[in-house]
């Protein structure tokens, strides 16, 4: 039967078996970093890193010590730029724009590129995606150009549950039809382009 809790009573034997079952596989346990961690974890077993300032669960071999499994991680990793990118006419990476991260199983990812762009020609057609690491696209934005000069913003955004491993996102643009140019143009401190991916909680149970 699987360890569960015990309430001791007052002059009861404690054997070494309910110290290892009861105790030490149900405290949180206090490492000063990841070298302090359990050499042979079992699941659901519980440390407080004070390295990292984090509680992290054993959730098994394949996803290892991570937050609790029920709730949202957070910001993977984050970048941005405030130099602006021009003369874009064929599909083309933006400069900075991509990052990788390493996931387990059963997580929901959401990947957000925002920026603002410059259509120079009215009519023209541009094309901003978000792609994986071969620039296969898994989401796109398409924008018809009104006025020429116009600004525009750009907020893409996509939620995945891929597979355990690495895992690339990345920016790009094109004029995909016209005859001017497209630029990532107001990259700012106070307006940056960013690229960012985070962890929005579990999409099934942990590997």
């Amino acid at each position: 039967m699987a360890a569960r809790f015990k309430t001791f009573t007052a002059g009861s034997v404690l054997t070494a078996s309910e110290v290892n079952t009861y105790l030490a596989k149900q405290a949180v346990i206090n490492c000063d970093s990841s070298a302090d961690y359990p050499s042979a974890p079992v699941i659901g077993m519980t440390v407080y890193d004070l390295d990292k300032d984090a509680l992290l669960v054993y959730a098994g071999a394949t996803s290892g010590w991570q937050p609790p499994w029920n709730v949202a991680w957070g910001v993977l990793d984050y970048v941005q730029v405030t130099v602006n990118q021009t003369s874009i006419t064929t599909i083309t990476d933006l400069t900075s724009l991509t990052r990788t991260v390493t996931v387990p199983a059963n997580r929901r990812i959401r990947t957000t590129l925002s920026f603002e762009w410059l259509g120079q020609i009215a009519g023209d057609r541009h094309i901003a995606y978000i792609t994986d690491n071969s620039s296969v696209a898994v989401a796109r934005h398409v924008w018809d150009v009104p006025d020429g000069g116009d600004l525009t913003m750009c907020t893409l955004s996509i939620i995945e549950s891929p597979a355990a491993g690495a895992f690339t996102r990345k920016g790009r643009l094109e004029r995909s039809s016209g005859t001017g140019v497209t630029e990532l143009r107001a990259a700012s401190p106070a307006r940056p382009a960013f690229l960012m991916i985070e962890d929005i909680g579990p999409a099934g149970a942990p590997s």
